[in-house]
């Protein structure tokens, strides 16, 4: 019972983490559409760089630890 109650834990944080992830993505992408980074360009390179340094390090875990096909 312990086994299974975290690895649903562990399944529903992951999923919560994707879901912030892209929803992060969204906003960077409606701010890039209406204009927002043009005006404030300190919002778009903190944004912007933790977008990329975050996607950065989730490809590099992948190749690392996810069996290739």
């Amino acid at each position: 019972m312990r086994h299974s109650f975290l690895l649903l834990t562990l399944l529903l944080g992951g999923l919560l983490c994707l879901s912030g992830y892209c929803l992060a993505w969204i906003d960077w992408l409606d701010d890039m559409q209406t204009g927002v980074y043009a005006r404030h360009h300190l919002e778009a390179f903190w944004e912007t760089s933790a977008l990329t340094i975050y996607t950065y390090l989730a490809v590099r875990f992948a190749n690392r630890k996810l069996p290739r096909f």
